[in-house]
């Protein structure tokens, strides 16, 4: 992880930004379902959150993985109306996809969203939460990503990593 990526997951419950093996969580506003609810007072509340300071750092936004076109675009445009020089969009799938094997499936259980993904003939292949598919898929097991706590009906055994508090952020450690 390069010390001037600043990571920021954004959900409908909390905003996550990760910066120097640090986590933040601010609760969230005009986010609904995974989607903007009011362009304008997001921007004006991420730019009151995010320290847009001197150095210049490079901002990665974390986005649901099932989002429309049509939903990127906006969100595209709240961050370039932030003034934001430097930043990246990717989703969930970007930053788990090296943990991906043909044994196992990650569920990506969010407060804005529930997910599952797994490798199917070498293609990343990402779907809602449904039991019945999952139990189906007879993989050796599965491990959590996100912030939000369920009771899976599922046979698969299921693995949380030992430190829940960085939810998705222990990919990024992990991948450097």
């Amino acid at each position: 992880m390069n010390k001037r990526n600043i990571y920021v997951k954004l959900t409908d419950k909390y905003i996550y930004v990760y910066s120097n093996k640090v986590l933040k969580t601010y609760n969230s506003k005009y986010i609904k379902n995974g989607k903007v609810d009011n362009v304008h007072k997001l921007i004006s509340y991420l730019n009151s959150i995010l320290n847009k300071g001197i150095l210049k750092k490079r901002y990665i936004f974390i986005l649901d993985t099932l989002l429309c076109n049509s939903d990127l675009f906006v969100y595209r445009y709240v961050f370039d109306n932030m003034g934001l020089l430097n930043y990246k969009i990717v989703n969930d799938i970007d930053i788990i996809k090296h943990k991906l094997t043909n044994d196992n499936l990650i569920i990506m259980n969010w407060n804005s969203s529930l997910n599952y993904c797994y490798v199917n003939n070498n293609e990343v292949v990402v779907s809602r939460y449904n039991p019945r598919i999952i139990n189906q898929l007879n993989k050796k097991y599965a491990l959590t990503c996100g912030d939000e706590q369920y009771n899976y009906s599922i046979e698969t055994p299921i693995f949380d990593y030992e430190n829940k508090k960085l939810l998705i952020f222990n990919f990024i450690e992990e991948s450097r």
